[in-house]
């Protein structure tokens, strides 16, 4: 359901720019996932080219830029790894030429990643899909981690996902669905929103006798102006 969604947001909001896959011989773990997009992309008679991380990336990746469109890169992995690789060819690419204009796309755990590549995600506008992020500069998070610090006596942990800020935001949500539809609050599903710090929900029925789903998505973008801009695209 996470690859379907992202796959529908990325396709949306990357359609009419020159698109890239950067293909591995060895990690296979995203393979579903770049399956889906590319069968979303076929379906939608856009267009996208592939080529195979090597040594020899930047050379062979120079042909399949356009100097017209934006340039958007996946690579067909998310380890920390390959991001260094990628990174570091973008990198020669920027200081080499300025003839294309190159953005990256990826994954969850690139958030992780913050620590070692900030500078680099917002030096070539990466864009992220994930369920969960935390916008640690946003008035709601500081807000949540000073009154977290005077009721605990405790900074927050630094996990992925921050579990206390999850179960905040599990509480508020659910609260806030009993509060106005009462028990049966799961017929108004559609109508609940909330905002919340880290986690985006919508919750939608596998088929018309399951449970339900959480399809909540964001789209993170580290824009070239050192901003972060976390952006809803659950529905």
């Amino acid at each position: 359901k996470l690859y379907t969604k992202a796959s529908h947001v990325f396709v949306n909001e990357f359609n009419r720019d020159n698109i890239i896959f950067l293909d591995t011989n060895e990690d296979h773990k995203k393979d579903d996932l770049i399956a889906i997009m590319k069968n979303d992309l076929n379906n939608s008679s856009t267009p996208y080219r592939s080529v195979i991380i090597s040594q020899s990336l930047k050379r062979e990746l120079i042909p399949l830029l356009d100097d017209t469109k934006n340039n958007i890169l996946i690579p067909a992995s998310g380890d920390i790894g390959v991001l260094g690789e990628v990174l570091a060819t973008m990198n020669q690419l920027k200081d080499e030429t300025s003839d294309f204009n190159i953005n990256l796309f990826g994954y969850p755990e690139w958030q992780t990643y913050e620590y070692n590549y900030l500078r680099d995600y917002h030096s070539h506008g990466t864009y992220l899909y994930s369920s969960f992020y935390v916008h640690n500069e946003a008035r709601g998070t500081e807000e949540f981690r000073d009154n977290f610090r005077k009721w605990y006596k405790k900074d927050l942990q630094r996990t992925y996902p921050q579990y206390a800020i999850l179960g905040y935001d599990t509480g508020i949500y659910f609260l806030t669905a009993l509060h106005k539809y009462g028990r049966n609050f799961e017929v108004n599903l559609n109508s609940v929103y909330v905002d919340t710090i880290q986690f985006a929900f919508n919750f939608e029925r596998a088929n018309n006798w399951s449970g339900f789903i959480n399809t909540g998505l964001y789209l993170v973008h580290y824009d070239t102006n050192s901003r972060i801009i976390k952006t809803n695209k659950s529905r």
